[in-house]
Formats: structure tokens, C-alpha cells, sequence
């Protein structure tokens, strides 16, 4: 059987798994659901029942430097103390019993008021969006395998804002020093596999999805039209309906709260 049948073998059966940042909980659904679905409230719900936490699996303290630089050697200079989180982006399995791959978010971000107006800090500016293969064994989650996002050329696309005048405004740690956009950059949250082991991701910056390679390079970020996104080293392809762009806030993506069966 292939992986990717084993994948959609694994998504039918009974016990959900979701990854709320570095904590793995699986959910167990009564009566003879197969699924588990979202409300308007975001809790998720299971057919002919109410789902219930039965076990919980924590990944490890894992220090965010050496593990970007391991992958991509010097992207990171200072991790500021910050430990790997937010690899439950979304969750995909990935062929075999207890392992998944996940998607990181565009890393360690927060806000700061100055002069009563809140600017967005990136403490590790340098942090790289990744693909991020986890095992799940009694309660421990482990990382078994890890994959940069990177450019057509091979370097990383980075988790800050595009456009100057459209996203918000990148600044350091302290909030006092303005950072340089990146169009490369991607606010990843949705994860899938395709057939020939490559990915599908989802960007909260364009809105977009990014077909992304076997090996984490970008093939082709698909945005909406009328996006004018200029400077990727990657194609960008004006694909998705416009309307896209009269999305409001600092999130204007698809959050995926897909629960994946296990």
C-alpha cells in the first residue's frame, strides 16, 4: 500500500489527534463517530457525541537556535531563550502508527505599545517556517525529521510580512527598531501531502497556498489577483479570487482546525 493510502486509511479511523503548540492531546469520540468536526465556536464537536480529552503527549524542550541552524546553518544569531513551539499548525499523518508531519507558524511573535500604538516584534527574526515530522510514543511527542521552507535559490523564506503598507510593520524584540519586509515570507498554518510526497501549505500573509517540494523549496505560491506581490525568488502566480484581499486584520488566511483521525 502506498504512504499516501495508508494516509487517507488512518484518516478514517476513530480517535482524533490536534497539536495546540508543543502539546499533542488526543480526543476520543463516542457512539460510532469517525470524525470530529468544528462549531462556529471553534470547539470541536464529534458525530453523536461530545469528544473527550483521554491522554495528552508533550514535546520536549527544544532550544529554537540550534535547531534552525541545524537546518539552515547561521539563520539564527539569537534565540532569546525560545524553545521550538507552534509545530501543530496544522497536522498531516504521515503513513505510519503515531507519526505525523506538521507545519511550524512564521515563529516567536508578540506586540508592544508605543506611543499608544501597538507594533509587532519578531524576537528571532531570522526563524525560518518548517516542515517538521513528529513521532507521538505514550506521553512524549518527538521530532523525527525536519524540513526548511526555502527559496527557489535555497535560502529561507522567513516568517515576516510582505509588503510595506499592506502587513504590519516588522520590528525587533524591544519593538524600537523597524525590521525589512520580506516578500518570501510565509505565516504558515495548513498542512497536506500530496501523492508524490510534496506539500501543500497555507499562508495567512496573502491569503495563499504554496506548493512546496518534496525537499521544503517553494514550486509556486498561488495568490489572490490583484495581490501585486513583487521580489519573491520563488513564482507567484495570481490565482486565487480577489476578493481575498478585502480581508481585514493582521490574519487574513485560513486557519486550519482540521482534527486528523486517527
Amino acid at each position: 500500500m502506498s504512504s499516501h493510502a495508508a494516509d487517507r486509511r488512518r484518516v478514517r479511523r476513530s480517535v482524533a489527534f490536534g497539536v495546540p503548540l508543543a502539546l499533542l492531546t488526543a480526543v476520543a469520540v463516542t457512539g460510532t463517530a469517525t470524525g470530529v468536526q468544528s462549531d462556529a465556536s471553534g470547539e470541536s464537536r464529534g458525530k453523536g457525541g461530545t469528544p473527550r480529552v483521554t491522554g495528552t503527549a508533550t514535546l520536549g524542550d527544544i532550544p529554537l537556535g540550534p535547531f534552525s541552524n541545524r537546518l539552515l546553518p547561521g539563520t539564527v544569531r539569537d534565540d532569546r531563550g525560545v524553545d521550538l513551539g507552534g509545530i501543530g499548525s496544522d497536522i498531516y499523518p504521515a503513513g505510519r502508527k503515531g507519526e505525523f508531519w506538521t507545519v511550524t507558524d512564521r515563529g516567536p511573535n508578540g506586540q508592544i505599545k508605543v506611543d499608544g500604538k501597538k507594533r509587532r516584534t519578531f524576537p528571532v527574526p531570522g526563524f525560518d517556517p518548517a516542515i517538521v515530522k513528529i513521532r507521538v510514543a505514550g506521553r512524549s511527542v518527538k521530532v523525527i525529521d525536519a524540513l526548511p521552507i526555502t527559496t527557489r535559490s535555497g535560502k529561507p523564506v522567513t516568517g515576516l510580512p510582505n509588503q510595506e503598507g499592506r502587513d504590519e510593520a516588522p520590528y525587533t524584540y524591544d519593538a524600537e527598531k523597524p525590521l525589512s519586509h520580506n516578500p518570501n515570507g510565509l505565516d504558515t498554518e495548513g498542512i497536506v501531502r500530496a501523492h508524490d510526497g510534496s506539500f501543500w501549505l497555507v499562508d495567512e500573509y496573502g491569503p495563499s497556498l504554496v506548493h512546496v517540494s518534496a525537499r521544503g523549496k517553494v514550486i509556486k505560491r498561488y495568490v489572490p489577483k490583484g495581490l501585486k506581490l513583487r521580489g519573491a525568488d520563488y513564482p507567484v502566480a495570481e490565482a486565487l479570487p480577489g476578493v481575498l484581499l478585502h480581508r481585514t486584520g493582521a490574519s487574513r488566511g485560513w486557519r486550519c482546525s482540521r482534527a486528523v483521525i486517527w
